[in-house]
């Protein structure tokens, strides 16, 4: 596999990929090549620079559009055209949902409600919506952009996607910190501001000591958060805890 890297000076990253027949991309080629990458960009639409953060990843190398895993049909928009209404697919895994962004206008192939296999053309590479060319936006998360993820590697480096949900989790690679936020950024909770169980499974008991959970520490994860560089964290009924850090290591175990 062989990279190639080229103007970096406007955060443009140009990798070009060769694989085998193995592996299932989003456009159906065999050399696949990544034009912007996830999270923070600088790029020129309409003479103008614009920043922002990129929630997919902008491929281009072929013209049909392949389902990249068998799931559901959950939206569709058939008809668009260039600078306005963006044509999309969005697709519904077991854990996950791939999103299919810029199609082609009336290239779409598939209802909402349909069911998709993997590698089935769903529709045409466009340049529908705002866009400086002709390419797919490719996107997983778990519903919105709130909870995406970078597909890099899970596109390239054939990396396998973790379910992560809400529910039941044990401490289970370090004495965990308990965050007033969704992030390393957040400050570490004092003891006398987490529950009664957090407390008697902390470090410490000390009403001024920061709150961090043994390991084997059973936690009810009730919400799911995207922090910085991909991380994800959970918020218990004391604060928030990491679970995978970027590249998924696990912080704590699903039970």
């Amino acid at each position: 596999m062989k990279n190639i890297i080229t103007d970096e000076s406007i955060d443009l990253l140009i990798l070009q990929l060769i694989k085998g027949d193995d592996y299932m991309y989003p456009i159906k080629t065999k050399k696949l090549v990544m034009t912007s990458g996830y999270g923070k960009r600088t790029y020129t639409l309409n003479g103008k620079k614009v920043s922002d953060f990129h929630h997919g990843i902008d491929l281009v190398g072929g013209t049909d559009i392949l389902a990249t895993a068998d799931g559901v049909v959950t939206k569709t928009v058939k008809v668009g055209k260039k600078g306005g209404t963006m044509c999309q697919i969005r697709i519904r895994h077991k854990d996950y949902e791939t999103a299919y962004y810029h199609l082609k206008s009336g290239s779409i192939k598939v209802n909402v409600g349909d069911t998709v296999k993997q590698g089935q053309v769903i529709a045409e590479m466009g340049d529908t919506g705002k866009v400086t060319g002709k390419h797919l936006h490719y996107q997983i998360d778990r519903g919105s952009n709130l909870t995406s993820i970078d597909p890099y590697d899970y596109v390239f480096n054939d990396k396998v996607i973790t379910g992560i949900t809400t529910g039941l989790y044990k401490v289970s690679a370090r004495a965990m910190a308990i965050r007033s936020g969704a992030g390393t950024e957040y400050r570490i909770k004092k003891i006398k501001e987490v529950s009664t169980y957090a407390k008697n499974h902390a470090t410490s008991q000390k009403a001024t000591a920061d709150t961090f959970l043994k390991v084997g520490t059973e936690v009810d994860i009730l919400e799911l958060k995207n922090g910085k560089n991909n991380s994800i964290w959970g918020r218990t009924y004391s604060g928030w805890i990491c679970l995978y850090s970027h590249l998924f290591k696990e912080y704590c175990k699903r039970i």
